[in-house]
């Protein structure tokens, strides 16, 4: 199915220049993955490793970088080896060095839409920044008539995130600074 969108996306916007390498990039890469799949995950990370370098053309690109068919495959890969224990996605994902914001999230996302909000830890849940705006945007999206008044702008929401983070931040510099003098 990747492969014939892939075909028909370089058809339908001829405009973008489209290169052999590059028009079957991605189902190319969900092939590459299937095959890991029996694998250790040491194996799979180091098959991943070579996988992103030569795709992104740069030596130094892992599993684990911003580059997008290196960390999207890593979260589809902890999202299908840690399908059953969502946390143990997730924090193999946190632990794994790189962009871990973001694979993380995109392995959570994947695991939360399987199992549910329930599958991960309460105290995930309690620390959540904006989880009461976050479950709103949840409700919205599945209910049709949800009230949109009821969400908060997302200019507004993210200036509170900021916000929150620099006061954790500031926190924990006090802290050290206190205990250690750092």
């Amino acid at each position: 199915m990747v492969g014939s969108l892939e075909k028909r996306l370089s058809l339908d916007y001829p405009s973008i220049v489209w290169e052999d390498s590059t028009v079957d990039q991605v189902s190319k890469s969900m092939d590459m993955l299937h095959s890991l799949l029996d694998r250790s995950q040491d194996e799979a990370i180091a098959h991943m490793d070579r996988w992103a370098a030569a795709m992104s053309n740069d030596p130094d690109c892992r599993h684990n970088h911003a580059f997008a068919l290196g960390s999207v495959l890593f979260s589809l890969y902890l999202f299908i080896k840690h399908a059953n224990d969502p946390e143990s996605a997730v924090l193999t994902a946190v632990n794994g060095g790189g962009d871990t914001d973001t694979i993380a999230a995109m392995t959570g996302s994947l695991c939360g839409a399987l199992h549910g909000a329930s599958a991960f830890p309460s105290s995930w849940h309690q620390q959540l920044v904006n989880r009461e705006q976050i479950e709103l945007r949840g409700r919205a999206l599945i209910n049709p008539g949800f009230d949109l008044l009821l969400l908060m702008d997302l200019f507004e929401l993210e200036k509170a995130a900021c916000k929150e983070e620099n006061d954790y931040r500031r926190k924990y510099r006090q802290i050290l600074q206190e205990k250690y003098g750092i």
